[in-house]
């Protein structure tokens, strides 16, 4: 199944730099982190096509925490760790600022829905920002950080519009993360497999990887 998602995340990835480019071209701001997250998913799809697992696994690693540095980064923001409201770079600045973003993508939502969507989402970018940096459960962590990226996306598009999707770079992190589902596991664990596994046939390491 990871190839499926590695097609996805190539596609989600092509889109992403498309709309990317679509934006710029419109005259939308994308800032250093976006870009940065840009060029990386590139080079990691590209790392992902080639039948080196080492390459992959390593632009999956280091794909991964990027997108969980910017998820994390995303959670302080909205607690005023990165500034106060309006400051340069600065998305939210604090709680009420953030609940009040989350009431403009849920326009049809009470007060209380509104708050609880806000908890449950900065729970949930916490943990797998978490996740995607430490590295375990890549596969779920991937898909799930995809499906919140992708109820993002669909928040977005009819209520804040193109250009917010745009500076976010939510339709490229949505690739980025199928990309980092699909890095496959330590190439050094699987060849001390093929090791065990030879020694215990007494066969050769490249026989056994044949």
């Amino acid at each position: 199944m990871d190839r499926y998602r590695l097609i996805g995340g190539l596609i989600w990835t092509a889109l992403g730099v498309i709309v990317a480019g679509v934006g710029v071209l419109q005259g939308v701001t994308v800032g250093p982190i976006v870009t940065a997250l840009t060029a990386l998913t590139v080079i990691a799809g590209v790392a992902a096509l080639t039948r080196s697992r080492w390459a992959r696994w390593i632009a999956g690693r280091l794909l991964g925490a990027v997108v969980g540095i910017e998820l994390l980064l995303s959670v302080a923001d909205r607690f005023g760790l990165l500034g106060a409201p309006g400051a340069p770079g600065v998305s939210w600045g604090s709680w009420p600022e953030f609940l009040a973003y989350i009431g403009v993508l849920l326009p049809w939502a009470p007060g209380s829905l509104v708050t609880a969507a806000g908890v449950v989402v900065t729970i949930a970018e916490a943990a797998l920002g978490t996740l995607l940096i430490i590295g375990p459960l890549w596969r779920w962590v991937g898909k799930l950080a995809a499906a919140l990226l992708l109820c993002f996306l669909i928040a977005m598009l009819p209520s804040v519009g193109f250009a917010e999707v745009v500076r976010y770079g939510v339709v490229l992190q949505i690739g980025a993360v199928l990309i980092v589902s699909a890095r496959g596991s330590w190439p050094g664990r699987a060849r001390a497999a093929r090791k065990d596994e030879a020694g215990r046939w007494g066969l050769s390491d490249e026989r056994a990887a044949a």
